[in-house]
């Protein structure tokens, strides 16, 4: 068994959302907004209505100045989400080579869980952290210098099987 001790402060968490930020919604970003040029570019070969043209301009400024604002607000957000929690929650990730389980503390509240490795979406990896995705927006944050049994590399090998090479989790349904 492995055992991991991560603090989720704000910092962290803002790690996480940044890492989101930059995996998922700039892509998408760049995707519309090349989307966008290619209907502006249409509209002035068809000549079409010069409302049309403007609109399209008026929509590739403003949309990613919005995302980049949402983005800011998500900020502010977990910033307050975290007023009051000085050290931030405590969670200690108990893994096996089939489940884990995830035990977390904030302000005198405690809650544990069970969970299967079949039941992530995926896993992904930064500089600092490694996040076991439960869905495309949410995951469980682990610091990887936070291993108080077993190393890093002993988790890889344990989720080695389990993922494939783009760190999606391999479903295996049993019977």
């Amino acid at each position: 068994m492995l055992k991991n001790k991560t603090i989720l402060n704000k910092d962290k968490h803002m790690t996480f959302t940044h890492f989101i930020f930059k995996k998922r919604i700039i892509p998408m970003i760049i995707a519309i907004e090349l989307l966008a040029l290619t209907l502006l570019i249409l509209s002035f070969m068809i000549k079409g209505d010069i409302m049309i043209k403007l609109t399209i301009f008026f929509f590739m400024i403003t949309y990613p100045i919005g995302m980049i604002l949402s983005q800011k607000l998500t900020d502010k957000k977990i910033i307050k989400s975290f007023l009051g929690l000085d050290e931030g929650i405590k969670i200690d990730y108990e893994f096996r080579d089939d489940d884990f389980d995830v035990f977390s503390k904030s302000n005198n509240i405690d809650s544990h869980s069970k969970a299967e490795y079949r039941m992530l979406l995926k896993v992904q990896e930064d500089k600092e952290n490694i996040y076991l995705f439960v869905n495309t927006t949410n995951a469980l944050i682990i610091d990887k210098n936070s291993f108080t049994e077993g190393t890093l590399d002993d988790f890889r090998k344990i989720l080695s099987n389990k993922i494939d090479k783009k760190g999606k989790i391999i479903k295996k349904i049993t019977i």
